[in-house]
């Protein structure tokens, strides 16, 4: 289990888990999650923000999740609904830049994406509420 530099246990994963598991939830993330978040924060030198659920915030899906984390009806009538979710398995993250539009911050970790371990996709989302500050990456798995 690999503790991450920058971010705490509970901003990496869902309140949910947390209180089930309370930091053994780390054990969820594979290595090569954390190690990639850790290095986007240093050699991009971006400030960035996953869960604030923690600290009173309403951001609390951004990074691990677990099924009951969404509306499950909701879900499994989507004929789009994807069982292998990356997020499910630590290796997708939602991540908010304060001091950064979304599109800086993509083009500074574009700028270093050789020097960053396991980065797989990195693209701009509006499905955190239209807030276009958010980026989602995805770390590469066993594909």
């Amino acid at each position: 289990m690999r503790q991450s530099k920058y971010f705490a246990t509970e901003e990496l994963v869902s309140k949910r888990i947390f209180d089930r598991l309370g930091d053994r939830s780390l054990m969820a993330i594979p290595e090569k999650a954390i190690e990639c978040l850790d290095a986007i924060r240093e050699r991009a030198k971006v400030a960035m923000t996953l869960n604030t659920w923690h600290k009173g915030g309403k951001y609390d899906n951004n990074g691990l999740i677990c099924f009951e984390d969404h509306d499950y009806k909701s879900i499994t009538s989507n004929m789009y609904f994807n069982y292998f979710e990356k997020q499910w398995f630590g290796l997708k993250f939602y991540i908010l830049f304060s001091k950064h539009t979304a599109d800086d911050a993509i083009e500074l970790i574009e700028s270093v994406r050789s020097e960053i371990p396991h980065l797989g996709l990195v693209q701009k989302t509006s499905t955190r509420g239209g807030n276009h500050h958010f980026i989602m990456i995805e770390v590469l798995g066993n594909e």
